[in-house]
């Protein structure tokens, strides 16, 4: 209840060394965690104090597969996520381009901004993969994070695969 809080550092297996981490000026008697992953401590008077993150988190997109189908369209759903939820409103602008693929023919452009919430760690973008009738090579295209608000750029560019699925003729 000193308001110290210590981080430990294994060494050999078995072995720990000590470190002070913060020094809170306050008597903690406990600390928790909430569903979401944040972290808390309760003052010995009752209050409650949130850890947050002294820097922003950092914005990624994953690589997605998608086959093409016969006709109509199938989503590729690529995710954007926080590595840390950021305690306020925070955004990053998205757009398709590049690759092997053409927009139009192999699939269908997007662009936009996400916007994440407080609390939100993910977001989904679904580009709509156009399906035809030749045989081709697979094809790519790109979903690129730009212009961030709050947060850094991590992985700022996902590849998205287009998986022919037709024939040889």
């Amino acid at each position: 209840c000193s308001g110290t809080i210590f981080t430990g550092t294994e060494g050999p297996p078995g072995t720990w060394t000590d470190s002070v981490l913060l020094e809170t000026g306050v008597n903690i008697s406990a600390f928790g965690e909430d569903v979401s992953g944040a972290l808390y401590a309760t003052a010995l008077n009752g209050t409650l104090y949130r850890f947050m993150p002294t820097t922003p988190p950092a914005a990624s997109v994953n690589d997605v597969t998608a086959v093409e189908g016969d006709s109509g369209s199938t989503n590729a759903t690529f995710v954007v996520s926080l590595n840390h939820s950021a305690g306020q409103t925070v955004s990053v602008d998205f757009a398709t381009g590049g690759g092997t693929a053409s927009a139009g023919t192999d699939y269908t452009s997007q662009s936009g901004t996400l916007t994440f919430g407080p609390t939100a760690a993910a977001r989904a973008i679904s580009v709509p993969v156009l399906g035809d009738l030749l045989d081709e090579n697979d094809e790519t295209f790109q979903v690129t994070l730009s212009n961030p608000s709050g947060v850094s750029l991590g992985d700022a560019q996902g590849l998205g695969t287009i998986q022919d699925n037709d024939p040889l003729p």
